[in-house]
């Protein structure tokens, strides 16, 4: 399992990993995910992409877990 970091530092966007996002959806998630980190000093308990650690997460990490918000903004996306 991750633990939870502070974040100090600016929000950088990359190449590839932030311009080469197949969609502004995907690049919006991005930026909530480090923004996360950077102002609401959430940490990376576990990304969706992990399927059994992101579903098993308790409400409290959820909250503060930055891909949940990043994922929560792909959905209002939608």
């Amino acid at each position: 399992m991750k633990y939870p970091a502070a974040q100090f530092t600016n929000v950088r966007l990359c190449r590839p990993n932030y311009w080469d996002e197949p969609s502004n959806t995907e690049r919006s998630a991005t930026l909530i995910h480090e923004w996360m980190h950077l102002y609401y000093i959430a940490g990376d308990w576990a990304y969706d992409h992990e399927h059994p650690d992101y579903e098993r997460l308790t409400t409290l990490q959820q909250l503060l877990n930055a891909n949940s918000f990043a994922e929560f903004v792909k959905q209002i996306c939608l």
